[in-house]
């Protein structure tokens, strides 16, 4: 990658690819949590154009090679890169995003994941419910018996989220928290997959630190596996790669682990294999003890998808959707 290209890049698409996601949007700027330090109020402002970000933590800021350099090295960022600092930024940018890209710069901002979701806050979190009034059970529970998912085996590891966009309205959806104290949720009413606040992997550790590891690329494929395999609370440490690309992530947390024994179900599709293919290799360079389980849904995507076929399911929220808006979650 040369200077033009990374140039070329907007800083938004840039910590996308990274796992970030604003936690709100103005009329000027992204704001999102700082990726340099833990805060509950986003600092690090990035322009909507994503020419230019500032970092109000600590005062500094610059264009996307400068935030290059800062991600790469956690160092301060100097007045002016020299020649070694920029071949470093370019070489972590190049790192990130591939070489597939630049061909032509026209192509770069369209080969990016942009975000079409608008920036959420989240206002409220409380236990999950799997039954409401009169004992009936709760949409967000009728809607995961559509997946052939049962409720009360997921229920402990999953909450109930009331957040806000731009435009002050509440929201409502379940789905399970993640290290950066983000959320990744359903969206109640459609069911969409929904991530509120800074994204990130999510981590259940089990009762005893040697315990094997599980990791799924899913909120609903580690439900699907809780209700198949029924584990008890505490038996397994949980891994939930919330997005494929989030898999350096899970690898960042991982490096600082001692090698244990590590299950994985991977998504059979192009994008799911070359996730599970990069955190094979560290695990397999870490001396960890490795497995895998995609025979149990060769022919699907993923194991919920399975489920669903052999249980002669068909997904349709028809049934859930409120007769009129309603802010309740059931």
């Amino acid at each position: 990658m040369n200077l033009d290209q990374a140039k070329a890049l907007s800083i938004n698409d840039f910590l996308q690819q990274l796992g970030y996601q604003p936690v709100k949007a103005t009329a000027k700027e992204y704001r999102y949590l700082s990726p340099f330090r833990s805060e509950e109020t986003p600092s690090f402002h990035v322009t909507l154009d994503g020419r230019a970000w500032k970092d109000f933590g600590d005062g500094r800021g610059g264009n996307i090679i400068d935030l290059a350099f800062r991600l790469a090295t956690k160092l301060s960022l100097p007045p002016r890169l020299d020649r070694e600092q920029l071949k470093m930024a370019l070489a972590f940018m190049q790192t990130v995003v591939g070489s597939t890209a630049y061909k032509h710069s026209s192509m770069i901002r369209s080969w990016l994941p942009v975000s079409k979701e608008p920036a959420f806050t989240i206002l409220e979190h409380h236990p999950f419910r799997v039954y409401g009034h009169g004992s009936f059970l709760t949409k967000a529970s009728l809607y995961l018996g559509t997946r052939g998912i049962n409720a009360e085996r997921f229920a402990p590891y999953l909450e109930e989220v009331i957040y806000s966009g731009e435009d002050g309205k509440k929201r409502y959806g379940f789905g399970i928290p993640n290290v950066s104290g983000g959320y990744e949720l359903r969206r109640h009413g459609d069911w969409k997959k929904t991530a509120v606040g800074h994204k990130d992997v999510t981590i259940f550790k089990a009762a005893k630190e040697a315990a094997p590891w599980h990791t799924f690329y899913s909120l609903i494929d580690f439900g699907t596996f809780l209700s198949v395999d029924k584990p008890p609370i505490g038996a397994y440490h949980y891994l939930i790669i919330n997005s494929d690309s989030l898999v350096d992530k899970a690898i960042g947390y991982l490096d600082s682990l001692p090698a244990g024994h590590m299950i994985q179900y991977p998504h059979l599709d192009e994008s799911g294999q070359r996730a599970y293919q990069k955190l094979l290799d560290f695990l397999m360079r870490q001396e960890w003890g490795i497995g895998e389980r995609s025979h149990l849904y060769l022919g699907f995507k993923d194991w919920t998808e399975a489920r669903e076929a052999q249980l002669g399911l068909t997904y349709s929220i028809a049934s859930l959707l409120p007769l009129k808006k309603t802010p309740k979650i059931d």
